[in-house]
Order: C-alpha cells, then structure tokens, then sequence
C-alpha cells in the first residue's frame, strides 16, 4: 500500500499545487494503480495517476483522478502555463482501478472496477511532453488548511502491455508527514514534490519511505 498525503490549491487551471510521488520514465509506458481510499477534505480534492512534463507548477501533464464526490476525470494540460481540460465520468468513488497510457505524445485514460475490464474516458489526447517526463501518484486536498491522506494498491509503471515482463514495477510503501526536504526512496527512483503556489500553502515535506520494491523479470518471478 502506498500513503501519499498532499496540500495545495487544486491540480486545475494554469498552475497546480498538490504533492508528486514520481519517477523519471523514458519513453512508450503506462502507470496503472487501484485508488482504494481519498480523504475528503474538499469536493474536489484528487487523488490519482499522472504523466507530468517537470515538477515546475504550469508544466503540461495528463492523469486520471478520483474526487470524493465528483467522480472521475481524465484531465490534461497540452501547453506550458496553459489551461486544463478534462472528461469528467460521475457517479464513481474510491475503491477504484485507473490507469493512463503514453504512447509518444499521445495520452489515454481508462479506468476500472476490478482491474479487468477497462473503460476508456474521454478521448485520446496529444501533449507533447519531454521523452523523459516524471510518472507516479498524485494527491491533492484542494484546501491549503489541510493535509489529503489518500491510498493506493496495486500500483504498476511499465511498458504498454509488459507488465510482468521487462521494465515493469509492482511498488509497495508508505509515505508520512515530515519536516525534511523531498527524499528518494533509494534504487526505485521515486520521489516525492511539492508543488507550491502563492501564499498559504501549507509547508510540509511528505517524507516517503519504501517499505517493499518488487520488480518482475521477463521470467515471472520475483525478484527482490
């Protein structure tokens, strides 16, 4: 299980503030994760998957996110500084499959109840993001007064149909208030942003620790 806790004003507009929970990935890839819980400090804080072109606060990005009582959105900024889209699908809340796809410059949501049988949302869009863009767990609570803790299992970064193969992470961990700098967890490269903007944005470091890094070779076993 991950835990990822962020502040911020909202993932939306020309700018964003909320907290990253990302790596570098190059090229062709996908990032798949179950969303089992969002904590509702707003309507519309999020928590979900994202593909993002730098930690810099108007950099372009796609992801899919959960709310805690607006359901869905595949949402996406296709320039620098520019304003966000999105296709919103009501009705749905955390426990929740989604999963995003980068394939070149193209983008594609989906999402799922059991991990199965996926939905697409929306259209496919093109962002022309860097070659080495950043892929991992976004959180925002919508309200610089408060701290969103949200989960997620299941959580999968890889080549687009590998998964179990080549190139391809199943991570596990958890990450806890802390008054450091942003950390690397060590070998898998995952680091922690926050990404600030104007006044008020509540100060805390998310501190994130890797209780467990499983990669699975070519062969299906494990290796640890």
């Amino acid at each position: 299980t991950w835990t990822v806790s962020g502040s911020g004003t909202d993932v939306w507009g020309s700018t964003d503030a909320f907290n990253f929970a990302s790596r570098t990935w190059t090229g062709d890839g996908q990032i798949v994760a179950q969303i089992d819980s969002i904590q509702n400090t707003s309507a519309w804080a999020r928590a979900g998957v994202m593909f993002r072109d730098s930690t810099a606060a108007g950099a372009m990005y796609a992801a899919v996110m959960i709310t805690p009582s607006n359901g869905l959105t595949f949402q996406w900024r296709s320039s620098t500084n520019g304003g966000t889209s999105m296709a919103h699908v009501t009705g749905l809340t955390a426990p929740v499959w989604v999963k995003l796809i980068r394939l070149d410059n193209t983008f594609t949501g989906y999402y799922s109840s059991d991990g199965n049988t996926w939905t697409e949302i929306g259209t496919t869009q093109t962002i022309a993001m860097a070659g080495g863009a950043l892929t991992g767990l976004a959180v925002g609570s919508v309200n610089n007064s408060a701290l969103n803790t949200s989960t997620f299992t299941n959580v999968q970064i890889g080549q687009v149909g590998a998964f179990g193969t080549i190139a391809s992470w199943e991570l596990a961990g958890t990450a806890s208030n802390a008054t450091s700098a942003p950390v690397d967890t060590a070998a898998d490269g995952f680091t922690v942003s926050d990404l600030t903007l104007g006044s008020g944005f509540v100060a805390n470091h998310q501190g994130f620790s890797r209780s467990e890094e499983r990669r699975v070779g070519k062969e299906g076993r494990s290796r640890w």
